[in-house]
């Protein structure tokens, strides 16, 4: 990782990750991307409104001092030279304190558009969803505008009309200011001009948001009751955006936001007119120990969702975030989501905390006290039972909570928030001495897990030894005892998969369907040595040799097979024993005693977009960890809007690793018939069954073979498209099903198709 990656990360990240935030959840609320810019425009300068006021009032307070000290240095100027003026001037500086380098702090209201802007180019100038979209006047907002054509050159009227807007917007901030401070806005103007003038109209448009934005906001501080005209104008916008949700109703769980978005807006009109009703709450103590608490608060954040959280899930499976394409250590996922992290609780929070004023520093100290607290609470307690996970942090079932948990988790916010508070005020050492206290446990877990995962990494060395192309081998004159174990195949569905095609039941013809038949386990570590193995090596079995590894016995289990036809002259074949050495992806050297077994690992072998699959989750990863740990430490009723059907809001861009068959990785299922994307998972699998024509070796002999095949394609479940139920793009089973709900009932016996998994285990059985 280089120093301008961390720079990046640290920087630029957080504010190109909170971009994206706002604007995928306004495009789904608005159903324009449109008007999502307008909402993302909006949402990111009442944002930085305060950070931007007090940088304004930097400036203001450096150049009032530049202008009372500039006789006293003209004067000093005129009188000395060399050495002696330079002497001079400094003295004159240390006993006015000030320092010629006060002069960057009227930079830096300038500064902070740099990082902003950067973030806001890396978004909008490569969303797919701005593609071929018209909004008003503008035809394409992924092109630039060229509203119209002079002398056949087309002319970007966007990137015109932001300059000319930030232009007035100078002339109306600047008035009565010296020369530099406006030449220093209108080269600015420019350059924002030359810029971004074949850029996308999407992110013209954004910036021309921005610059309206700063134009009203410079009028605004020209009012005599700017506060005041402000809530006034949101109370309306948000009376506004109750009633339109509550006439255009389309359903419940939207009406409700908006009318949630409405109430928040009117809130501040609210507090204006009340406000010396409202009780106040003093704070008390010195600067010092609250930045001391602040600090130790941005590190306790950092440290819970950029380590602690992610390593967990690193810890519960590491081998499953090792891929042998792109072989390395699963931590390297850490130094993403920590740098990001410390760019977000520790170097944007510590940069609004640089800039407050020292009543609004104490509040922040409290704020950051009381948000670890909620943190800490959701995560340990809250949003447990959530299913299994797989490798791309996404669960099998959709993350849904009930209104009764929704309510439970708020009390218990306000709860802990009214706790905390009183311990900030009233016990003012103690939220230093826990956070310390906090930062040492969260951290040596952390430290623990990753020992954990770096040591599971390192018992991998055998994946770089099997990357052998299967060859199966049968005979036409010997015995063929073939065993494929399907992993989380459901014999009970077989029933419906055959009435649904009578081909499929009739080429089954001469097989025993056991229909009264149950695993010795819900997981494949106990119910595969009973198959494997027999009778002797069901859980119960294997228990009684308590003086026996696990590990041991499994391996003995996937043994007895293998080893007993081997021993009776027949050609033995084993391909991804299940468990091997306890290892996730087969360690096929619990074979070695027996050269003459031939062993191989046949998934993700013969997936043609394993390739560009491997390099797009390494980038999903890098940013989805960190989003993971906001949806986990986040408040419930917010949960399900982060966490987005498992995209965590992350917009499509032009610049994805896209496959030649463009397909996207990882499913989002809309609803139980449409899904978009497809899952590497289950393509890993898939692909082997549809390749085994080509593997399989048939010989003109006697020879006697055995064939041992587990197969994981049940065991990863997603849409697929109906009736030839295989994976693509853009499924759409909903006439189908609508057509054919008769299949789900055979014999008087009814499959229970309560939800997503129901449907997608039967279609990937089916398959």
């Amino acid at each position: 990782m280089s120093f301008l990656t961390i720079l990046y990360l640290l920087i630029i990240k957080p504010l190109e990750l909170m971009f994206e935030v706002i604007f995928s959840i306004s495009e789904r609320l608005v159903s324009h991307p449109g008007y999502a810019i307008i909402i993302l425009s909006l949402s990111v300068n009442f944002l930085v409104l305060p950070l931007y006021k007090r940088a304004d009032a930097m400036q203001v307070e450096e150049r009032d001092k530049e202008n009372a000290l500039a006789a006293g240095i003209e004067h000093l100027k005129k009188t000395f030279s060399g050495d002696e003026r330079f002497m001079m001037l400094q003295t004159y500086y240390r006993q006015n304190d000030y320092s010629p380098t006060h002069v960057l702090k009227g930079s830096v209201s300038l500064f902070l558009q740099i990082p902003f802007f950067m973030a806001a180019y890396r978004l909008l100038s490569s969303l797919e969803v701005l593609q071929g979209v018209s909004f008003g006047p503008i035809r394409d907002l992924g092109a630039p505008d060229c509203m119209f054509t002079v002398f056949g050159f087309g002319v970007n009227v966007l990137p015109i009309l932001m300059t000319m807007i930030s232009i007035i917007s100078a002339v109306i901030y600047t008035k009565g200011m010296p020369a530099k401070a406006k030449v220093q806005l209108f080269v600015m103007a420019a350059f924002f001009l030359v810029f971004l003038y074949n850029s996308p109209s999407g992110l013209a448009f954004y910036w021309l948001l921005n610059n309206v934005f700063s134009m009203v906001k410079n009028i605004f501080y020209k009012l005599k009751r700017p506060g005041y005209t402000l809530a006034v104008m949101s109370a309306i916008a948000g009376i506004l955006i109750i009633l339109s949700s509550l006439f255009k109703f389309q359903y419940l769980s939207r009406t409700v936001n908006l009318c949630i978005l409405g109430t928040a807006l009117i809130l501040p009109l609210v507090v204006y007119k009340f406000k010396d009703k409202l009780p106040e709450i003093k704070l008390k103590g010195k600067e010092k120990g609250n930045t001391a608490s602040f600090v130790l608060g941005g590190i306790f954040a950092t440290v819970l969702t950029g380590l602690l959280i992610p390593s967990s899930v690193l810890k519960a499976s590491p081998e499953e975030f090792v891929d042998e394409l792109l072989f390395h250590n699963p931590n390297t996922y850490l130094f993403y989501s920590a740098f990001i992290a410390a760019g977000a609780f520790v170097v944007w929070f510590g940069f609004f905390y640089i800039l407050a004023s020292s009543p609004a520093k104490r509040i922040m100290s409290l704020l950051i006290w009381v948000v670890d607290g909620v943190f800490i609470m959701d995560y340990m307690v809250f949003g447990k039972g959530l299913g299994q996970i797989n490798n791309l942090l996404v669960f099998d079932d959709e993350v849904s909570y009930d209104a009764k948990i929704k309510l439970i988790n708020l009390l218990c916010i306000a709860v802990l928030a009214a706790v905390m508070v009183f311990v900030f005020v009233k016990l003012k050492k103690i939220p230093g001495v826990v956070l310390l206290a906090g930062i040492i446990a969260l951290a040596g877990m952390s430290v623990s897990n990753m020992r954990y995962v770096t040591e599971k990494y390192n018992g991998l060395t055998y994946l770089r030894e099997s990357s052998d192309i299967a060859s199966l081998r049968l005979s036409t004159e010997g015995k063929n005892v073939i065993v494929i174990m399907l992993d989380r195949a459901a014999g009970f569905l077989e029933p419906s998969c055959f009435y649904e095609d009578p081909d499929l039941a009739r080429q089954f013809d001469g097989f025993t369907y056991y229909p009264n038949t149950i695993s010795f386990g819900c997981h494949t570590k106990f119910g595969a040595t009973s198959l494997e193995g027999g009778y002797e090596y069901t859980p119960y079995a294997l228990n009684q040799r308590d003086t026996e590894t696990l590990v041991d016995k499994t391996n003995e289990a996937l043994k007895v097979m293998p080893v007993l036809f081997l021993n009776n002259g027949y050609d033995v074949t084993v391909c991804d024993p299940p468990m091997a050495n306890y290892r996730w992806t087969p360690d096929l050297s619990i074979y070695d005693d027996y050269p003459e077994i031939r062993t191989f690992n046949t998934a993700g072998k013969f997936n043609d977009l394993d390739i560009s699959f491997v390099e797009q989750t390494e980038v999903n990863r890098q940013r989805n960890f960190f989003c993971y740990s906001i949806f986990k430490v986040a408040p419930v009723m917010a949960q399900e809007t982060l966490y987005n059907k498992g995209l965590y809001n992350r917009m499509e861009r032009s610049t994805d690793q896209k496959s030649e068959e463009d397909v996207t990785l990882g499913q989002t299922r809309y609803d139980i018939y449409t899904s978009v994307g497809v899952d590497s998972a289950f393509l890993n699998s898939y692909t082997v069954l549809t390749h085994l024509n080509y593997i399989t070796e048939i010989n003109e002999s006697s020879q006697d073979t055995f064939l041992f095949l587990e197969n994981s394609t049940p065991h990863a479940p997603q849409f697929l498209q109906e009736p030839e139920y295989i994976p693509q793009e853009d499924v759409d089973n909903e006439a189908y099903e609508i057509m054919n709900q008769g299949r789900y009932t055979v014999d008087g016996r009814e499959l229970n198709m309560a939800g997503n998994n129901e449907y997608m285990t039967y279609q990937v059985n089916m398959a």
